[in-house]
């Protein structure tokens, strides 16, 4: 059975006061805390952590998840305690019993201040907090579009930094080439098929090549490898 579970989440905070857990796997229930107050500072800690949402009832389900992603670039890890489950979320009246714990929430700003002129007060969570119209499989649609561009980028940054940092070991390959072989700057350049100008500028004074030539650079020592290698092992048999 579901009810009583703890289940993944992220958490907001509302304007009116008050945290909402927005649940990062499928549920058909909502989620509530139950637990202490060292307990509650870890929901408040978390909810810091991830840029402190807010939530927005003019907002779907999919915007308000959305807005974690813009503010921080990323997807952060949801949040998991035992302290939040999966309930059936039915109105109830404060008591003397529960006043401590409001006490402690007011204080955490997270419920507003009391209404002097309603003793009896009712809380609960109204009933278009969640939009029933964004199926959970769009969410998660949602976030994985997110996490696959984020993987892109990186990919493509990756790239734009190797394109550019890889001269470094392309000039170590270039030197042992010269050292062990005896090629010369303007042998090494014919062979790269680059001007021995611009080669030997690159060699000497460490200029940083442009991708095309970097490329080309780095495709024509994997040939001279690979034929250096060939020669090495060739075996003269007349």
């Amino acid at each position: 059975m579901t009810i009583g579970k703890p289940i993944k989440c992220y958490v907001f905070n509302r304007t009116r006061g008050g945290y909402i857990y927005l649940p990062y796997e499928k549920t058909e229930y909502e989620i509530i805390f139950q637990g202490d107050k060292s307990e509650l500072r870890d929901i408040r800690n978390y909810w810091v952590s991830i840029g402190k949402p807010m939530y927005d009832n003019k907002k779907s389900f999919q915007e308000n998840m959305q807005t974690i992603y813009n503010r921080l670039g990323f997807w952060p890890e949801p949040f998991y305690s035992e302290n939040l489950i999966q309930t059936m979320l039915l109105d109830f009246v404060e008591d003397e019993d529960m006043k401590d714990y409001f006490e402690f929430e007011k204080k955490l700003n997270m419920f507003p201040p009391d209404d002097k002129k309603n003793k009896k007060k009712v809380y609960h969570f109204d009933e278009d907090e969640f939009d029933d119209e964004i199926p959970f499989w769009g969410v998660y649609m949602s976030i994985e579009l997110a996490i696959e561009k984020q993987k892109k980028e990186i990919k493509i940054l990756e790239e734009n930094i190797s394109v550019f940092v890889d001269q470094i070991r392309y000039k170590k390959d270039v030197e042992y080439l010269m050292d062990k072989y005896g090629f010369t700057l303007n042998a090494m350049s014919k062979m790269m098929g680059i001007p021995e100008s611009t080669f030997r500028n690159w060699f000497k004074t460490n200029p940083v090549l442009s991708k095309k030539i970097a490329s080309r650079i780095k495709n024509r020592l994997i040939l001279i490898k690979e034929k250096i290698k060939e020669n090495e092992e060739y075996k003269p048999d007349f």
